[in-house]
């Protein structure tokens, strides 16, 4: 029996596309389940703060208001937690603008534990507006579902953070490959860290109050500290902050679409 050629080659055609859409269903499924893993609270504490900031959200929408990090912060510190305001000041000479981006979010560090004792290697981060800062004009629909599944908020420690950037920043190439559009400067990896890793950084009380003065804070520093991101009221042997390195204040871009 003949077939038509045309009537072949649309039914091949079918089967090829239902079987790309298993395959992109299977890796959609799969890719949503490791971000869940990896951005999962992975202690109590973790989950302590995740339940302030849901109380927060709830009471804020009761009031249709923003939720802002200061709010947050302050009901962290009614909570018993030591809570600065970072804000990564971005900015550069030329295209290094594109690189270093602009952000606030929060440097947390839990109750004291036992007899007063501080709670070893538990400074983490905390951003409230995590996922948006991920979402892009140029989304493929694989990557769109990805974004929408993940938590609004990461808290966690810097190890955690970068591990989550990374594979997000995988994931938005991917979606801009996929499409024949150049990945923009301030999409790539580095730079999107630079939101929570900055080289120019200042902190803030939750009231507002700038807490030290403008610091350098570069990439490689910031991830060596052992226990975490340092908070303005940890120092050295000095009685200064290791990132607190003399630099001229420069205004940053946060790096939207």
């Amino acid at each position: 029996l003949n077939r038509n050629p045309s009537l072949q080659f649309n039914m091949e055609f079918e089967e090829d596309s239902q079987g790309s859409c298993v395959v992109d269903e299977a890796r959609l499924k799969l890719a949503i389940e490791q971000l869940r893993r990896m951005m999962k609270c992975s202690s109590a504490t973790e989950s302590e703060v995740k339940q302030v900031i849901t109380d927060v959200r709830e009471a804020a929408s009761q009031q249709q208001a923003a939720v802002s990090c200061s709010a947050v912060a302050k009901a962290l510190e009614e909570r018993g937690f030591g809570v600065c305001v970072r804000t990564a000041l971005g900015g550069g000479d030329g295209l290094d603008c594109l690189h270093n981006l602009r952000h606030h979010f929060l440097i947390v560090k839990p109750p004291r534990g036992l007899q007063g004792k501080p709670v070893a290697g538990a400074t983490f981060i905390v951003d409230i507006n995590f996922r948006e800062q991920f979402q892009v004009a140029h989304a493929t629909p694989h990557y769109r579902e990805l974004i929408d599944q993940m938590d609004i908020e990461f808290i966690g420690a810097e190890p955690k953070l970068r591990a989550v950037i990374q594979m997000l920043c995988e994931e938005m190439a991917r979606a801009y490959r996929e499409q024949d559009i150049s990945l923009p400067p301030w999409r790539q990896t580095s730079s999107m860290l630079s939101k929570w890793c900055p080289r120019r950084s200042e902190d803030y009380s939750a009231d507002g109050k700038r807490q030290r003065p403008n610091a350098v804070m570069d990439s490689a520093s910031y991830g060596a500290v052992p226990n975490g991101p340092k908070l303005p009221w940890d120092t050295g042997a000095s009685g200064r902050s290791p990132t607190q390195r003399g630099s001229r204040l420069l205004t940053g871009w946060n790096g939207a679409n």
